[in-house]
């Protein structure tokens, strides 16, 4: 019987994904947001303007420390130059946070992907990292509204 060994590359290769549903959704955006298992938007018939926050805790997939992803893809809805749906990856250390690699949605686009430097992401250092979801608009006129569906790390 044989045996499958996986080299070091094909483990970090593993991505790591967050969905809409599964994020935790900031306080001050509490009455405002609709959370389904796929995804996350403003609340039918909100007229709130404020954004919408929610996180993800981003863990290591890979299993080494130190995952070779260098893309950030946004899956979302956006409909008008007056709305977004922003993923930023941000690196928390006892010093502060710091960001990674911010990817913001363009009109009428359902799937945007941004890169950043391979090795950026390090959970070897001893840092923490999270991604924040903003959804933003300046008018709840804008139907249907900005929609989150997922964020993917690889």
């Amino acid at each position: 019987m044989r045996a499958a060994v996986l080299s070091p590359v094909v483990a970090q290769a593993q991505p790591w994904v967050g969905t809409g549903g599964a994020a935790v959704v900031a306080e001050e955006s509490a009455g405002i947001y609709d959370a389904s298992v796929g995804s996350l938007a403003y609340l039918s018939g909100s007229t709130s303007t404020n954004d919408i926050k929610a996180f993800f805790n981003v863990t290591d997939t890979s299993g080494t420390g130190n995952p070779s992803w260098n893309t950030l893809e946004l899956a979302a809805y956006d409909n008008s130059p007056d709305t977004y749906v922003r993923a930023q990856l941000m690196r928390i250390t006892p010093g502060g946070t710091y960001s990674v690699v911010i990817c913001t949605s363009t009109d009428s686009v359902t799937k945007k992907q941004c890169t950043f430097p391979a090795g950026s992401v390090n959970f070897n250092s001893g840092d923490g990292y999270i991604m924040q979801i903003t959804l933003s608009r300046t008018s709840a006129a804008y139907y249907p509204y900005p929609r989150f569906y997922y964020v993917r790390l690889f």
